[in-house]
């Protein structure tokens, strides 16, 4: 194994060995984290046309450009996500000012898809009449969709 490889190794094991230590807390003691909601964008105040204006030009069918078989309909709040024309998970989208501890950029307009088992934020990169482009706050890779003819 290249010495590199077994230093790595050898840190690994030193950080999980100190992340596990055995201190004695009170479970108790430790107060739930606060749920935080999302701040909802009344106007068009952030650059890259605002948030309101952002979800109105998203509106319409979109197919992802690296796999055919996911596509996403956004009517008005409402979002129909399905795959192969099957498995839709309807969702509500919603324009907010930041996805918690995750933004940086208070030019950026973010959106918000939430469903019954799930709250994803994106940055919106870039819509226009043929193209949408975001990025995935939580895992950031960023996704293009091209729009459907309806």
């Amino acid at each position: 194994m290249p010495r590199s490889i077994t230093r790595l190794a050898g840190l690994a094991l030193l950080l999980v060995a100190v992340g596990c230590g055995s201190e004695d807390t009170d479970s108790s003691a430790v107060a739930p984290a606060e749920a935080v909601s999302p701040e909802p964008i009344a106007d068009a105040e952030p650059s890259r046309t605002g948030g309101q204006e952002t979800v109105a030009a998203m509106q319409g069918t979109w197919q992802a450009r690296d796999d055919a078989q996911s596509v996403m309909q956004i009517d008005g709040d409402r979002v129909v996500e399905s795959y192969g024309g099957q498995d839709e998970t309807e969702a509500t989208i919603l324009a907010v000012r930041s996805c918690d501890d995750l933004t940086e950029d208070p030019a950026s307009v973010y959106v918000v898809i939430e469903d019954a088992d799930l709250t994803r934020c994106f940055e919106i990169d870039g819509v226009t009449e043929t193209t949408l482009a975001y990025f995935n706050m939580a895992r950031g890779n960023r996704l293009l969709f091209d729009r459907v003819a309806e």
